[in-house]
């Protein structure tokens, strides 16, 4: 079987180099992306199981706005979100859940933590893909 396959749309370089290197070295398939300027576009071809999405992108555009376009989108629509971000007021969680998140994590963040809880919404996103292929035709 293909390794999982873990889309990061961050907007702060370093992070966005973090997380790639810890996703590939626990077996994941990574498409790293900087900021929101053709995320969709490239979430769209690259089609991953799970997104790790940053809520705070760049020039004021946000996860949540991203998170809306592909929930449009009959063929990103069902892909699982995580929200990771620093601000971990409740306003911030509550607007993650309210825009189909399945997780929210705060930074900074334990790694072992981080990948126990990306695992299963990896899975569901591949077994959701299968089902979505079988019901397709």
């Amino acid at each position: 079987m293909n390794s999982p396959r873990v889309a990061v749309i961050e907007d702060d370089a370093w992070m966005l180099s973090f997380l790639t290197d810890l996703f590939e070295k626990n077996g994941y398939e990574v498409e790293p992306i900087y900021g929101h300027y053709n995320a969709v576009q490239r979430i769209r071809e690259f089609n991953p199981d799970v997104l790790v999405v940053d809520i705070q992108l760049d020039n004021g555009y946000t996860g949540y706005e991203l998170s809306e376009e592909l929930s449009g989108d009959k063929s990103t629509q069902h892909i699982p979100t995580v929200f990771i971000t620093a601000d971990n007021t409740s306003e911030n969680r509550c607007k993650a859940f309210m825009c189909g998140a399945l997780d929210f994590i705060t930074k900074p963040f334990n790694k072992q933590e981080l990948m126990e809880r990306i695992a299963p919404l990896a899975s569901i996103g591949r077994l959701s893909k299968l089902l979505n292929s079988i019901g397709a035709k």
